[in-house]
């Protein structure tokens, strides 16, 4: 995958229609929380903050009273400073000494109140009070040393005054409070009355020393009496009825009516002096007592004192309460934060887990019906059960949208099951109606055989009688192919075997139904016997294997079948060609067919060999595996292993494993005259018969001669007395029903069965003269396979089996020490003993490993090899009018 692509995945990834659903849900519910918690944490720091803003009140308070202390005694040192310089300073300096030292000790206490912190808007007000203060020092040695009259000292204290005044009035308009509130202005205006009284006492008490008062100075008396007016109205109007009995009660105070008659008789004194010599004088009013002045003026200044302080008290009560306020809007909006987490995400969690666990639980329903339980349905019906259409419904019981889902799956589950049990039903049907025509064609083929038969007895003429051997052939391949049809329709063929029949016997008659049956080379089987029940159903496996090993290879190449016994008592029988062989892919799906029975579909109509042989081997527990060629071989083809379990194999002939050295079944099997008749038709015997005999005469198309020189197979048959053609041997006595043996095995073998070892030089092609195409092999497609469902290990390859010494050949071949005789024992060096598994008579197979491992590997290869140092045997003349042998006869 390029980067490009990954990028373009990841983005579809992300796209919204793409999330989960997990990841949907925390975006519905988990956004819309995180909002609400961003608000209400917003919320909870604006009321600490507001809280912190509301502690900060106190220290300007705290502030605006050191810097009114201040401003009380600049105005006192004003005071003090008037009446030393109208008094023509000759007053107690130590004492004005003590007024300045007394103001520079408030100066310090205000500006350690303030301090380095930022003071805001009034930070300019703070700087104009210091610059103000530095004035001081120079102001008052004009008071003390120099000749300043009181105006020019009253004017410079009040301009110092003044911004310590308007310092205070920045500071109180620095309190922030959460309500508005009148009492910062209110301290304000308490300090601009208290300056204008302040004033008025400092000018009255000079006038009151000199014992007069000047225009100007009344003049500014009376202003000042018009802004205090004015103050005090302001005053009244911004306090409600409690503030103004408490706050500007001085106003009304007897101390401030007393101040208010002093200070007219003053002003009286100022206007009945005269201003020029034109003007008539009159007499002066006396002017008050200095002592009843400062008396009505501590007085109302202590009332005015005590006004501020209730101002500042009432600022810090209702500061510290909306300050507790704050604190507790935080608190409140810190637990509805808590709340609201815990709510949102035990919803989210419920709301999650009832979701997913009914998405799950449908889920998880679904993939149970599918790969669990309509399989087992589809699978119970199929075998023949009664179909179940009641289904279990999904266990969601709700009835939202995905109960609405998991009723509509019901619906659907219910719906598969019932189209199941349909096709059920017409499989069942289409089966039997596979084994009512494959019993009506069979039981056509064996009247066909029937009447073949009983003309091949009758028939004397040898090119007529190899027409209906061809015939007979067809005929038997014809009923093969019906049996094959009652295998895929589950139903069973008549050929039943009763009796434990002979694996020599079941090889030939597996041989016997192959067309290219020249080409098959047997090795010697071992001396067991097959159960009757699995006899005619294992000939019929053989033969489908071996047909797929002829028709899958040259023509000029052999199939070897090769079989042994065990360890554990199972029987393996080999079959290995020289074909074409199979894909690796291929033989994987191939082993996986024959590794059970399977499901017969459109496919089986092209390959019914392979659906055939992992149904047979299946119903017998027979284990059938493809693989490669032997180990040790260049050449390419295909070995088939079938593993004949051990109690499937109940008796041993003898002690012998095998019938004899190099015995051939085939072409150059001889056939005992003892049994030969008339036209050829087979004396009363069994295959065992024929097989077991010794003597080492040449049949119609014998193998060999008395000096082991091989006959060619393409001569035609020699002639039995009375000049009838010899006809096939047949197996079974003639008194049976024709085709069938007392075992119910195949009867026929093809005249001619496959030579002993051949002389020929090239050893992986099959003799030219045997009457068979040389051509090229034309391939069908390769048959399919499934494996086995035994697993029998490898058996040890340095113990070859071999007739005992001195034991004769069990049927015809060459003479012991004939060339012929060596390649029989070349062939039976170079052939590995097939493979044994270790699985216990009456044990149930055991299913291959996949991959097949060391099991069921090649032991026989694709043919024998004669040994390289045998010369090839010539081959006699062939008349060339004779014709090629006639084809086998069917069984």
């Amino acid at each position: 995958m390029t980067s490009n692509e990954r990028s373009a995945d990841r983005w579809e990834r992300l796209r919204p229609r793409n999330w989960s659903l997990a990841f949907k849900l925390v975006a519905v519910l988990v956004v819309p929380v995180l909002l609400a918690q961003a608000l209400l944490v917003l919320r909870i720091v604006e009321q600490v903050n507001e809280a912190d803003r509301l502690g900060g009140n106190d220290r300007y308070v705290e502030t605006q009273d050191r810097v009114s202390t201040l401003v009380g005694q600049a105005q006192r040192e004003r005071d003090e400073s008037v009446r030393f310089v109208a008094d023509g300073r000759v007053g107690d300096r130590s004492a004005q000494k003590t007024v300045f030292g007394a103001t520079d000790g408030s100066a310090e206490e205000a500006r350690t109140a303030i301090g380095p912190a930022s003071l805001g808007g009034a930070a300019e007000a703070y700087r104009l009070a210091q610059e103000a203060l530095g004035k001081l020092p120079a102001l008052r040695t004009q008071v003390t040393d120099s000749q300043a009259p009181v105006a020019d000292v009253l004017t410079q204290y009040s301009a110092i005054v003044a911004p310590l005044i308007r310092l205070e009035s920045a500071i109180g308009g620095e309190l922030r409070l959460a309500e508005p509130t009148s009492l910062p202005a209110a301290l304000q205006s308490l300090g601009v009355v208290g300056e204008q009284i302040a004033l008025q006492h400092a000018v009255i008490s000079a006038a009151i020393i000199r014992r007069q008062i000047s225009p100007q100075e009344a003049d500014l008396v009376r202003a000042a009496d018009v802004r205090l007016a004015s103050t005090v109205d302001e005053l009244n109007a911004t306090l409600n009825a409690d503030q103004r009995a408490r706050l500007a009660g001085f106003v009304s105070s007897p101390d401030n009516t007393k101040r208010e008659q002093l200070k007219n008789a003053v002003l009286s004194r100022a206007a009945s002096t005269p201003t020029d010599s034109n003007t008539t004088t009159r007499t002066p009013a006396p002017l008050p007592p200095l002592a009843e002045w400062d008396a009505a003026h501590e007085g109302v200044l202590t009332a005015l004192e005590g006004a501020e302080e209730g101002a500042r008290t009432d600022l810090r009560t209702l500061s510290a309460a909306q300050q507790e306020n704050a604190k507790n809007l935080a608190g409140i909006y810190s637990v509805i934060l808590l709340l609201a987490t815990v709510l949102g995400t035990t919803l989210l969690v419920l709301v999650w887990r009832t979701l997913l666990k009914s998405l799950r639980t449908l889920r998880g329903t679904a993939l149970d019906v599918a790969q669990r339980k309509l399989p087992q349905a589809l699978q119970s019906m199929r075998e023949g059960e009664v179909p179940e259409i009641s289904v279990e419904p999904v266990p969601v019981t709700t009835s939202e949208e995905i109960g609405q889902v998991a009723r509509a799956f019901d619906a659907v589950h219910s719906q598969a099951v019932r189209l199941a049990a349909e096709q059920a039903t017409l499989q069942a049907g289409v089966s039997s109606m596979f084994v009512n025509l494959s019993r009506r064609s069979q039981g056509l083929v064996e009247r066909q055989l029937q009447l073949i038969e009983q003309l091949e007895s009758n028939e004397q003429d040898p090119d007529q009688l190899a027409n209906l051997f061809q015939l007979d052939h067809l005929a038997t391949r014809m009923r093969r192919n019906s049996e094959s049809l009652l295998v895929l329709a589950g139903s069973e063929a008549n050929r039943r075997a009763g009796q434990p029949v002979p694996v020599i016997d079941v090889l030939r008659a597996a041989v016997s139904e192959v067309e290219q049956y020249q080409r098959i080379v047997v090795q010697p089987p071992p001396r067991v016997k097959i159960l009757g029940r699995t006899a005619a159903d294992l000939v019929h496996l053989l033969a489908e294997l071996l047909d797929n090993a002829t028709n899958f290879s040259a023509p000029d190449t052999q199939v070897v079948m090769s079989s042994t016994r065990t360890e554990d008592g199972s029987v393996l029988i080999e079959i290995a060609d020289r074909g074409v062989g199979m894909a690796p892919n291929e033989m994987a799906e191939a082993n996986d067919r024959l590794s059970g029975p399977t499901t017969v579909d459109v496919s089986a109509s092209r390959r019914m060999g392979l659906f055939v042989v992992g149904r047979l081997a299946s119903r017998h527990g027979i284990g059938v595996r493809l693989g490669g060629p032997p180990t040790g071989t260049a050449a390419a083809g295909v070995t088939a292993s079938v593993s004949v379990p051990s109690y499937l194999v109940p008796v041993v002939e003898g002690a012998g494993t095998a019938i004899g050295d190099g015995a051939r079944v085939g072409a150059g099997a001889p056939v005992p005259q003892e049994q030969m008749a008339g036209n050829g038709a087979s004396m009363p015997g069994s295959l065992q018969a024929l097989v077991a005999s010794g003597n080492s005469r040449p049949g119609p198309n014998g193998v060999a001669n008395g000096h082991g020189a091989p006959v060619r197979p393409d001569l035609p048959p020699q002639r039995a007395p009375m000049d009838r053609p010899l006809a096939p041997p047949r197996l079974g006595p003639p008194l049976a029903p024709p085709n069938s043996s007392p075992q119910g095995l195949p009867q026929g073998l093809p005249p001619g069965l496959p030579q002993g070892m051949p002389q020929n030089p090239d050893p992986g092609r099959a003799p030219t003269g045997s009457g068979q195409w040389n051509g090229p092999a034309v391939p069908a497609a390769p048959m399919a396979g499934r494996a086995t469902e035994t697993a029998p290990p490898r058996q040890d390859r340095s113990r070859p089996e071999q007739n005992p010494t001195g034991e004769r050949p069990m049927y015809g071949g060459p003479p012991p020490g004939g060339p012929g005789d060596q390649g029989m024992r070349s062939a039976q060096e170079t052939a590995a003993p097939p493979m044994q598994h270790p699985q216990h008579p009456g044990s149930p197979p055991r299913t291959m490993p996949p991959g097949g491992g060391t099991l069921f590997a090649p032991s026989v290869p694709a043919m024998a090899e004669p040994p390289a140092a045998a010369a090839p045997s010539p081959a006699p003349a062939q008349a060339p009018s004779t014709p090629p042998p006639p084809p086998p006869p069917p069984p």
